[in-house]
């Protein structure tokens, strides 16, 4: 008999799997999740793992993080057509385009998914990951209304799953469009600006700057580029702050506007904050409006827990109908992983109900 070779088991870098308390912790979040969505009235709906590799390569993603579909002994490169989506925005587009006769609008709808990015595995950085995403799309326009909406709504999800406070860090993309505008940026250049001035978190001023210069930019600019992206403010005086920056741009002050009109409209909510962040850019090329980015209120080096922002004609690549929209998703895997490493949640779970039956 031939001897069986044993493979010792190891856990894959990047894909967490959980113990069954674990996960069942997990499954109660995403019930309560769940539940404050229906609760706003958005509708669940579930798209495929994979779509057009192409698609997705055209949304600003880096292509290295976009996990290709492809068989061991493929005949040919049919297969590598589709990859695995690393979010559920370019998903939704194409489903809300195919079944746009079948719905009414403005759809809101919820999504709690799995995600894949070949990003380098690290804390709170996963390869597979949940994302439970809510976006409201309409037809030819859009009301600034639901922008705020969504914050409220996030605000509730916090607060259902008792994760600690938050601050909704937001900026809006014709402000720092109208702002790159008024310093005499073309076009092309403005974003690539806005890619690297997204990063800057992660490589800091020096290596933006660096990398500003390469695009072309001047020292001059970049330094009025580098001075915006470090600004920080809270509502109370915002617009004056925003406009000591002296730029001659209409489309600077319109994002200023729509900026204020949508942080005004918030409901207030406990252990919720809002801030303007200049250095919040969002790198997809979709987003056309107010972008928001939220931290956990002293676990900031977590970064980014739950982003999304504005979108006007997101499903243009599959519709000549105008839809515009407005998203936004929580890292579910990388909030989770982390409140169990603090441990500032026990895993005190809902008792799973027995019946003693007693026969006599």
């Amino acid at each position: 008999m031939a001897k069986v070779q044993v493979t010792k088991p190891r856990a894959i870098s990047g894909f967490p799997e959980w113990l069954p308390e674990q996960q069942r912790l997990q499954d109660q979040w995403m019930s309560s999740i769940r539940r404050v969505f229906e609760s706003f009235g958005y509708q669940h709906v579930e798209t495929s793992a994979v779509e057009l590799t192409e698609v997705l390569a055209a949304k600003g993603v880096e292509q290295k993080e976009i996990y290709s579909l492809t068989r061991l002994q493929a005949d040919d490169k049919e297969d590598s057509r589709y990859s695995l989506h690393f979010d559920l925005t370019v998903p939704f587009a194409r489903y809300v385009a195919l079944n746009q006769a079948q719905l009414t609008f403005p759809f809101k709808r919820f999504q709690m998914q799995k995600v894949w990015r070949g990003e380098r595995p690290a804390k709170g950085r996963f390869r597979e990951f949940y994302q439970c995403d809510i976006d409201v799309v309409g037809i030819d326009q859009l009301p600034l209304s639901f922008d705020a909406e969504l914050l409220d709504v996030m605000g509730s999800v916090f607060a259902s799953l008792e994760a600690g406070d938050v601050i909704f860090k937001c900026n809006h993309r014709k402000l720092l469009q109208g702002f790159y505008e008024g310093l005499g940026l073309e076009a092309e250049v403005q974003s690539q600006v806005l890619i690297e001035v997204d990063k800057l978190e992660k490589i800091g001023a020096e290596v933006v700057s660096d990398r500003l210069q390469a695009l072309g930019v001047d020292t001059p600019r970049i330094e009025k580029i580098l001075k915006l992206a470090s600004s920080t403010h809270g509502l109370e005086g915002l617009e004056d702050h925003l406009k000591s920056f002296e730029i001659e741009s209409d489309l600077f002050n319109e994002g200023i506007q729509e900026l204020l009109d949508v942080l005004n409209s918030i409901p207030e909510q406990e252990g919720v904050s809002l801030l303007w962040d200049g250095s919040i850019a969002r790198g997809l090329n979709y987003y056309t409006g107010v972008i928001f980015e939220t931290t956990l209120v002293g676990s900031e080096d977590l970064g980014s827990i739950c982003s999304g922002g504005r979108y006007e004609d997101l499903c243009a690549r599959f519709s000549k109908t105008k839809m515009p929209g407005v998203g936004i998703s929580l890292g579910l895997s990388r909030l989770f992983s982390h409140i169990l490493e603090k441990k500032e949640r026990s895993l005190e779970l809902a008792p799973n109900h027995i019946l003693l039956v007693c026969m006599s």
